[in-house]
């Protein structure tokens, strides 16, 4: 087994599965099923809100399942109607309307945004965060678990390549960068990560029930690890349909 650490950029992979209509992830869940598999590090990135009061009560909860806990406050930024609807979370929304009210919509938002009427849009990223942990965490591991699609990650992944170690990336296909995946050893959708842990993904159509006290399936732990890369005999990614998740 690898000595593996596993680096989630939550912004990222939260973006990916509420695009996909599921509500949340169970974080408890995905803990214990890395774990099982031989994670013994997750490093959990995220920004705090400050003007949420629930913020901090999240970030315990999250800590008291294992993790080690990454954040900064949350930044932010001004952004047009029109920025916000052209968003990749926002367009497949946009494009299923009725064409009347498709274009009505757009109208009334570019009128917002000819009179300067600006949202607010939060931001925290930590590429550099992240980027500076796995250096440094180098020489303690040989296979690093990437939970984004970001691809500003594509240098960090030569990187560490370039000093032996292989990197198992972790994304909705829709938010994975082409270089990432190609920079990468592995790559797997969260979706279809989901499907091998029962009880993940929460609040979509597909989801399945949870496993009994909300636990992951022991009997699915050899299956996990092969999926991530942690055992022998896991599928090479760059055969990308093996990776692709079921319709």
């Amino acid at each position: 087994m690898k000595s593996t650490v596993a680096l989630i950029d939550f912004a990222n992979i939260k973006a990916g599965y509420r695009d996909r209509g599921y509500r949340t992830i169970d974080l408890e869940i995905l803990y214990d099923a890395l774990c099982d598999v031989g994670v013994t590090m997750v490093r959990f990135y995220y920004g705090v809100d400050t003007q949420n009061e629930k913020s901090a009560s999240f970030f315990t909860k999250v800590a008291s399942f294992g993790y080690v806990v990454i954040s900064k406050p949350v930044q932010y930024f001004n952004i047009s109607f029109l920025g916000l609807l052209e968003k990749p979370f926002n367009r497949r929304w946009i494009d299923a309307l009725p064409i009347n009210l498709r274009t009505n919509l757009l109208h009334e938002a570019k009128r917002l945004d000819m009179i300067g009427v600006r949202l607010l849009q939060p931001k925290a990223n930590f590429d550099v965060e992240i980027a500076a942990d796995a250096l440094q965490l180098a020489s303690e591991y040989n296979h690093f678990v990437l939970f984004s699609g970001d691809g500003d990650f594509v240098p960090l992944v030569k990187r560490l390549r370039e000093i032996g170690k292989s990197v198992t990336v972790v994304s909705d296909r829709k938010y994975l960068s082409g270089e990432l995946l190609l920079a990468a050893d592995k790559f797997v959708t969260l979706g279809l990560l989901g499907k091998f842990i029962e009880g993940l993904l929460l609040g979509g159509e597909r989801v399945t029930q949870n496993p009994p006290q909300g636990r992951v399936l022991k009997k699915g732990t050899s299956s996990i690890a092969d999926l991530l890369g942690l055992s022998s005999g896991g599928v090479d990614n760059k055969d990308e349909k093996a990776y692709e998740e079921p319709i």
